[in-house]
């Protein structure tokens, strides 16, 4: 799993993006990456793990620093969003949502 950099509120995350298989739901969890100031990052930005508790994130000048997260807490914030339905099929068939994707009924 690639985990990213988000910047929410003045604040530097790594962000883990899942996709629930019962449901069409983008699940985005984010833990707080302490000592890191917005401008040093680029969000979007993969974030590189370490071990248990340590990552590196590469900063905006190319540098590359090391912060340690507590994982073994609960993340610090969440966001959810609908994964839209591709676009419609000919012949009148449908979408349905089964095992984390969109496959094609019928």
């Amino acid at each position: 799993m690639v985990t990213t950099i988000a910047v929410r509120d003045g604040k530097v995350y790594q962000v883990w993006e899942d996709v629930l298989y019962s449901e069409p739901t983008r699940l985005r969890r984010f833990w707080l990456l302490p000592g890191l100031d917005p401008e040093w990052v680029k969000e979007g930005e993969p974030v590189t793990e370490l071990g248990s508790s340590a990552v590196r994130v590469r900063l905006v000048t190319g540098l590359e620093r090391t912060v340690f997260v507590d994982k073994n807490k609960p993340c610090d914030m969440m966001e959810e969003e609908p994964v839209p339905e591709p676009r419609k099929l000919r012949g009148g068939r449908r979408w349905a949502w089964r095992n984390g994707e969109w496959k094609k009924e019928g």
